[in-house]
């Protein structure tokens, strides 16, 4: 309205400048679609009157040129002539950018002409993306879904005419069907049977009555599900082999809709079991085998319809718990000692003959009846039991239990005879480490066999006997062994003993060795020594008898009484007698002592008298008394 008042505005100031003219009005829009209506008004002044002319229009697009119904009109001299038409419908050839001329026409010739404001002819049509919905926007297979639309012209007129349907998948699109469009409402249902399950877009291409048209791509997306829904539980999880399962549960679509009659597998390993499915509700018992396997098991259940093809599966869990049916003890040692490692497996087998990894009671009985080890063990998890060193010999027993069953096997632990020495000051401690009675002998020897003295002991297992060697041994330092059956050479070097005094150590060795040096002193010395004990003998005689003489003189000096004279012949005779006496008893006495000579402890040969001059010194007869007691504590007297 604004507009049509400026342009008159406009036509009047016209006037003032120009002689005639004509206004046309703006057409309303400046885009049409082909068939769509509209008009031409304007306005006519000039100076000169008309009568009965005409006012012709022409549709001019490109090279195109359409005539369009003309009209007629009286002109009056410098008064202003309006004039509009009735709608013109835009012709279907008409395409892009147009314009009208405008003819004022008498007797054919063109008194005035006009050219309007250019404005486009378009054949697309006007739709947004909330004027399509499809309806549900998930479907089952076997289920209807509904398309609703609305196109305009570019005017926003709704438009008559048809729409092609399209769905696409997987950027491919197929061809569904045509519907009609009124007033520029679509609607079209499509009863989804055989389609590929996915998500679907919708492409709708509309041909309006007047040949406008124009394809909408993805105005709309649903979905194709072909899944059922399957819930069912066990109503107990944990069963034991052999017992019965029940089942219930019911099926139905992904928007809770009932499905039809059909058939339900469920499989259980290498197991099919079927059962009918009545108004989508499951109900179901059915068995285990004795010898299923412990543990974990999927329940598979799986569900068609026939008629439209949906279908579904789910899987459930069982827990199948182990019954125990066999015990099994492995050890690595058929027999042990005491202080060794005794390596075991328990096994315990299920009814499938799988091993039950659990705890089991495990009990190593002695052969006394005593229970050395008790504790859990994992089930074919390999263990150690450390056999305690004093442990009783003979048959022992490894029991396993598990639950109500249980298994012995025998273990023999060995006889072991053994005994260890230690020695702390002078004494020696004698361990029984062994798992019997030590009944034996044990040999000491000091300095490789200088001393030796043996001991029966007895030892009960874990027990000490304890030798006291100050009581035993001479005071002194030794490198003591010790020896016996069962225990290993001990040698304790250096051990100072303080004991008894010392003595030989053996006494016929001792004699024996005296015996021999005996001898031997006999034939080498014996003789020599002799006669030296004869010659100080003589001198020692002889120095008597000068002392005897002096004692003579001395009395005939005093005159005490009428000596007893001797010539110097008689003196030396008597001498002579005298001498010759004491070498024959000599004589005879070392003969008898000769054949006693070996068992005798001490020999002193006598003396032999010395046929040297009187007038030895005196230093001299010292010297003989020096070697006198030099012999008598010789060789001979060595073990008084």
């Amino acid at each position: 309205m604004k507009r049509r008042i400026i342009l008159i505005l406009i036509a009047l100031l016209l006037l003032q400048v120009a002689s005639a003219e004509i206004i046309l009005n703006d057409f309303g829009s400046s885009v049409y679609n082909k068939g769509e209506q509209f008009s031409i008004a304007g306005t006519i002044l000039r100076d000169v009157a008309v009568e009965g002319g005409s006012l012709e229009f022409r549709l001019v697009c490109g090279s195109l040129k359409f005539d369009l119904p003309a009209l007629t009109v009286n002109v009056n001299a410098k008064e202003t002539k309006t004039f509009s038409t009735a709608f013109f419908s835009v012709p279907s050839a008409a395409e892009g950018d147009c314009y009208v001329d405008v003819f004022l026409l008498f007797d054919k010739a063109i008194l005035e002409d006009k050219r309007s404001e250019t404005f486009t002819i378009s054949d697309e049509l006007k739709a947004d993306e909330e004027d399509f919905e499809v309806n549900p926007i998930q479907v089952q297979l076997g289920k209807t879904l509904t398309l609703y639309g609305y196109v305009t012209n570019i005017n926003d007129e709704g438009i008559s005419g048809s729409a092609n349907i399209y769905f696409k998948n997987n950027d491919k699109s197929y061809y569904v069907n045509n519907v009609d469009v009124v007033d520029g409402k679509l609607e079209y249902s499509y009863n989804v049977i055989d389609n590929k399950p996915g998500e679907y877009f919708v492409d709708v291409r509309v041909i309006d009555v007047y040949g406008n048209n124009k394809l909408f791509e993805s105005v709309a997306k649903f979905n194709i599900v072909d899944e059922l829904y399957i819930f069912v539980e066990p109503i107990h999880k944990k069963i034991l082999p052999g017992s019965t399962v029940q089942l219930n549960g019911e099926v139905s679509t992904i928007l809770g809709d009932g499905v039809a009659d059909g058939t339900m597998q469920i499989i259980l390993g290498d197991q099919i079991f079927s059962t009918e499915i009545k108004d989508g509700k499951l109900d179901y018992i059915f068995a285990l085998p004795e010898d299923i396997d412990t543990g974990k098991h999927t329940l598979m259940f799986s569900f068609i319809e026939i008629d439209t093809g949906n279908w579904g599966t789910t899987d459930k869990t069982l827990y199948i718990e182990a019954v125990a049916s066999e015990i099994k003890i492995d050890t690595f040692q058929e027999s042990i000692e005491p202080e060794q490692i005794l390596d075991a497996r328990i096994f315990v087998y299920d009814q499938a003959k799988e091993i039950i990894e659990e705890d089991v009671r495990v009990e190593l009985i002695d052969s006394d009846g005593k229970t050395v080890f008790l504790d859990s063990v994992v089930s074919g998890d390999r263990f150690s039991i450390e056999i305690p060193q004093y442990s009783v010999p003979g048959t022992w027993k490894l029991e396993a239990t598990y639950m109500d069953i249980s298994l012995e096997k025998e273990v023999i632990v060995d006889e072991v005879s053994n005994v260890e020495v230690e020695m702390e000051n002078e004494t020696l401690y004698i361990h029984n480490t062994g798992n019997v009675l030590y009944n034996d002998y044990i040999s000491i020897e000091l300095d490789g066999g200088d001393f030796i003295f043996t001991r029966k002991v007895s030892i009960d297992p874990a027990d000490t006997w304890v030798i006291d060697l100050k009581k035993e041994a001479p005071s002194g330092q030794y490198d003591v062994q010790v020896t016996g059956n069962a225990v290993a050479d001990n040698l304790f070097d250096n051990t100072i003993i303080v004991g008894k005094a010392k003595r030989s150590l053996n006494i016929i060795y001792s004699f024996m060795l005296i015996c021999v040096i005996a001898s031997l002193v006999y034939l080498s010395v014996f003789k020599k020594i002799h006669f030296n004990n004869i010659k100080i003998r003589i001198r020692r005689d002889e120095k008597h008898a000068k002392l005897r003489l002096k004692k003579i003189k001395a009395m005939k000096d005093r005159k005490v009484s009428k000596p007893m004279t001797f010539t110097k012949e008689q003196s030396i005779s008597d001498f002579r007698e005298r001498v010759l006496k004491d070498i024959r008893e000599t004589e005879d006495k070392m003969a008898s002592k000769e054949k006693h000579n070996s068992a005798s402890s001490s020999f002193s040969p006598p003396a032999r008298r010395s046929f040297s001059s009187s007038s030895s010194s005196s230093s001299e007869s010292s010297s003989e008394e020096k070697k006198k007691d030099e012999g008598n504590s010789g060789l001979f007297n060595m073990f008084n």
